[in-house]
């Protein structure tokens, strides 16, 4: 265990409901924020008059539902990715040492997949294979498809770190479902030597890297529907892109 366990019934009271809150409130509220966008133009007073109005049904009535093709889509963005992370060569760094004492290797290729993945698909959006608007057109299913995903491999770690974890004193289990459920049990969940499951999705599957494709998406979702790419959004994803590619040439800090 690699953080003390909360004896007082005070201090296990406030993190079961703070943990339990934070992961709650925050789908909510970004689902209540995509559903404001897509029904109710931008209007925050609107879709809070209809929300309480509707109550529950506010949200069932509008959830983004994934299909299979969303699924097999994102699935597949996972597997490109993976295949990536494992592949392109990359300076190995060792980590600090951890709680459990190891000192974990790193393969740092992020930049290298940043180009290919960003390279990849400008040349097919160029040549008419993929069309660069396809992730905000579909934006509600693929965000569907990887809440799926997220679900999926919480519950699949949060089993694999009471039954098999890589070491213990790098695992939290208290016995506090929601505040051992947001710590996530393992510190460090791994398959292989080089393969981090944190680390990979925080930063290729839906994380930094991902942001360029979806902002560039939506660039090109505002040019199909208004023939012209604004200052601010170009703004937005320039900025972005330099806080992804920044990140991934100091990864080693």
């Amino acid at each position: 265990m690699y953080e003390p366990k909360a004896t007082g019934r005070n201090q296990v009271v406030f993190n079961e409901i703070a943990s339990c809150l934070l992961i709650t409130i925050c789908p909510v509220s970004m689902l209540f924020y995509l559903i404001t966008l897509q029904d109710f133009g931008a209007s925050l007073l609107l879709s809070s008059a209809t929300l309480l109005s509707e109550g529950p049904s506010f949200f069932i009535s509008r959830f983004p539902r994934f299909t299979r093709a969303s699924i097999v889509i994102y699935l597949s963005w996972v597997a490109v990715q993976a295949a990536l992370y494992i592949s392109l060569p990359g300076a190995l760094h060792k980590a600090p040492r951890t709680h459990g004492g190891r000192q974990l290797l790193y393969k740092l290729n992020g930049l290298s997949a940043w180009f290919v993945t960003v390279g990849g698909a400008v040349i097919l959006s160029y040549f008419r294979v993929v069309d660069p608007a396809f992730i905000a057109e579909h934006w509600g299913e693929l965000l569907a498809a990887a809440n799926f995903y997220c679900v999926a491999l919480i519950s699949i770690f949060y089993l694999k770190a009471r039954i098999m974890p890589d070491i213990e004193g790098e695992t939290l289990i208290t016995g506090h479902f929601w505040y051992d459920l947001f710590n996530g049990g393992e510190l460090h969940p791994r398959t292989g030597k080089l393969f981090d499951w944190k680390h990979f999705n925080a930063s290729r599957t839906g994380g930094l890297l991902l942001w360029t494709l979806i902002d560039l998406s939506f660039a090109a979702l505002q040019y199909y529907r208004h023939g012209v790419v604004t200052n601010s959004m170009v703004l937005a994803v320039a900025f972005r892109m330099i806080i992804t590619v920044e990140y991934f040439y100091t990864e080693n800090w």
